[in-house]
C-alpha cells in the first residue's frame, strides 16, 4: 500500500474514532429557531440534520396526526422533540426520530388581556380587516374573520335575569353578537382569538371575541388572601424585614433601601402604560409591588395581586439590567394576564373529578396513597396548560422589555446562563418550565418571528450596572459582611 494512502487511511480512522467519541445519544425538546431546509434546521445551538424520517405527533397528551402536516411545514417556532446522535464538538444532532407537538402548531385558540386598541378597519359591509399586535404577536384579519362581542359573566347574569335567552340555548352565549363599533374596544379587554399560524409566525384569525375584563368575586378574595404582611426592614440598622404570604411562605427582605428602590423603579417602568394610567379606584388596576428577598436560589415569582418577589440569588447569575428586566417582565405578564385565576378555573372541574376518581381507586391503600395520587393528578393536569401560560408570559415579557427600550436578545441569554450554571435541565428557576433549551429556543423563535425589524442600535442592555446592586445585596451595611442565606 502506498505511503500516502496508508497515511490517509490512518487519518480517516482517527477522525472516525474521534467523531464517535464525541457523539452521544440525546433527546431534546425545543422550538425551531432557524430553518435551512425541510431536513436541516436549528433548535437553539443544536444543528439538526437527517431527512426522510416519519414524523410523530402529539397534542394535549394524545397522539394525533394532523391532516396535511409534512416536514416542509416545520418552521421557526415549531415545537419538536428530537432523539438522535449529538456531536458535542460541532453541535450537529443527527435525528433518529422527530415528534411534533401541536399546542403551538397551526391552529390556535388563545385568550389575552389587550393593552392597546387594535389597528383594524370596519368595512361598509360590516366586516373588519387589517392587522394588529396583541398577545405578543401579529394577528391578521380578512373579510371572512368573525368579530364578535361577548358579555362578561356579570353582564350575562344581568341579561339572564331580564329574561334574555341565547340563540343557541346556552347560557354562555346570552348577549353574544357581532361587534358593532371599534369604540366598544379599549385597553384591558379580554381578547379570545382563533386562527391558523402562518409561515412568517403571524396568525390569520378566523374569529376574534372581545369581552370586558372584570375581576370575579373569587379572584378578589384571592388578591386579599395573598396580601403580604410582616415587618419592614430597618434600613438604618441593616436588619432584614420579615414578610409572610399565606399559603406561599416567609421571606427576609434585603435591608438596603438603595436596592429595594432600584427593584421597585425598574419593575414599575416595565408595567404597561395602560395599567399605570388607570385610576387607583379602578378595581382592575393591579397594585404592583416588588420585593428583593434573601434567597440564594435564582428565582422570581408573581402573585395575582401584583406582588412580585425576586430572590437575591438571581444577581449571582445575571449579567445585565436587560436580563433582570426580562425576568421582571415575565412575572408582570403573569399578573396582568390573570394566570393564577385562569389556571385555577381551567382545571377546577377536571381536578375535582379526577381527585374523586383517585380517592375511590386508592381508598383501600390508606391516606398516604390518596395524597400521592392526588398530587400526581394535580401535576398531570397542570402541565399542559401551564406551558401555554408560561409561553404567553414569555411573549408578553419580550413586548414589555422592547417597549421599555431593552435589548430583547438578553431574554434568551438568561437561559443560556442558567445552563452554564446548572446544566440543561429544569431548575428551581420558574420550576413549571421545561428545560433551559426549551425556554431559550421559544424566546429566540418569538424574537425572529415578531421582531425581525427591531433596530437593536436603539435598544440597550441597561444604562445601569448590576454590580452596585449585587454588592449591596451581599453587603447591605457597606462593611463587606456577606449576607448569610
Amino acid at each position: 500500500m502506498p505511503a500516502l494512502r496508508r497515511i490517509a487511511l490512518v487519518f480517516s480512522l482517527v477522525l472516525a474514532l474521534a467523531t464517535a467519541a464525541s457523539a452521544k445519544t440525546v433527546k431534546i425538546r425545543g422550538y425551531v429557531t432557524a430553518v435551512t431546509s425541510p431536513t436541516s434546521f436549528e433548535i437553539e445551538d443544536y444543528k439538526i440534520t437527517g431527512g426522510g424520517l416519519a414524523l410523530s405527533f402529539e397534542k394535549e397528551g394524545h397522539d394525533a396526526a394532523p391532516e396535511g402536516f409534512k416536514p416542509e411545514d416545520i418552521r421557526v417556532g415549531t415545537d419538536l422533540e428530537i432523539t438522535g446522535e449529538l456531536d458535542e464538538k460541532t453541535g450537529e444532532l443527527r435525528a433518529q426520530s422527530i415528534k411534533v407537538f401541536l399546542d403551538e402548531g397551526k391552529r390556535l385558540k388563545r385568550t389575552a388581556v389587550i393593552d392597546r386598541l387594535p389597528q383594524i378597519l370596519k368595512q361598509p359591509d360590516g366586516s373588519f380587516s387589517g392587522a394588529f399586535f396583541a398577545d405578543g404577536q401579529q394577528i391578521r384579519l380578512a373579510p371572512a374573520t368573525q368579530v364578535v362581542f361577548r358579555p362578561s359573566h356579570a353582564e350575562r347574569e344581568a341579561l339572564k335575569k331580564s329574561g334574555q335567552k341565547s340563540a343557541t340555548g346556552e347560557d354562555e352565549d346570552i348577549g353574544l353578537r357581532p361587534l358593532q363599533s371599534l369604540e366598544e374596544i379599549h385597553p384591558n379587554m379580554l381578547l379570545t382569538y382563533e386562527g391558523t399560524r402562518q409561515a412568517d409566525g403571524s396568525l390569520a384569525a378566523s374569529r376574534l371575541e372581545f369581552t370586558r375584563n372584570e375581576l370575579e368575586p373569587g379572584e378578589v378574595k384571592m388578591w386579599k388572601a395573598l396580601t403580604p404582611f410582616g415587618k419592614n426592614p430597618d434600613f438604618q440598622k441593616f436588619k432584614p424585614g420579615e414578610m409572610t404570604i399565606n399559603g406561599v411562605g416567609k421571606f427576609k427582605i434585603i435591608p438596603n433601601q438603595y436596592v429595594q428602590r432600584y427593584i421597585q423603579e425598574l419593575g414599575h417602568s416595565l408595567v404597561p402604560l395602560y395599567q399605570r394610567a388607570m385610576p387607583e379606584s379602578d378595581p382592575s388596576k393591579i397594585p404592583f409591588r416588588f420585593f428583593l428577598v434573601e434567597n440564594k436560589e435564582p428565582n422570581a415569582f408573581a402573585l395575582a395581586n401584583g406582588t412580585v418577589v425576586v430572590n437575591s440569588g438571581l444577581f449571582d447569575i445575571l449579567e445585565s439590567e436587560a436580563q433582570l428586566a426580562s425576568v421582571l417582565s415575565h412575572e408582570i405578564a403573569h399578573a396582568i394576564q390573570r394566570h393564577a385565576w385562569r389556571q385555577q378555573q381551567y382545571h377546577k372541574g377536571a381536578r375535582t373529578a379526577m381527585k374523586i376518581a383517585g380517592i375511590l381507586g386508592s381508598a383501600a391503600t390508606g391516606d398516604s396513597a390518596i395524597a400521592s395520587a392526588t398530587q400526581l393528578i394535580d401535576t398531570a393536569i397542570k402541565k399542559g396548560y401551564s406551558r401555554s401560560l408560561e409561553n404567553q408570559a414569555d411573549r408578553l415579557g419580550l413586548q414589555y422589555m422592547y417597549e421599555a427600550g431593552y435589548d430583547i436578545r438578553e431574554a434568551p441569554r438568561v437561559w443560556q446562563l442558567m445552563t452554564q450554571k446548572y446544566g440543561d435541565k429544569s431548575s428551581s428557576f420558574w420550576s413549571d418550565h421545561d428545560n433551559n433549551t426549551t425556554r431559550r429556543s421559544y424566546l429566540m423563535a418569538e424574537i425572529r418571528n415578531n421582531y425581525a425589524d427591531a433596530d437593536y442600535s436603539k435598544l440597550q442592555k441597561g444604562s445601569f450596572s448590576l454590580t452596585p446592586v449585587t454588592e449591596k445585596i451581599h453587603d447591605p451595611s457597606g462593611k463587606k459582611v456577606k449576607v448569610k442565606y
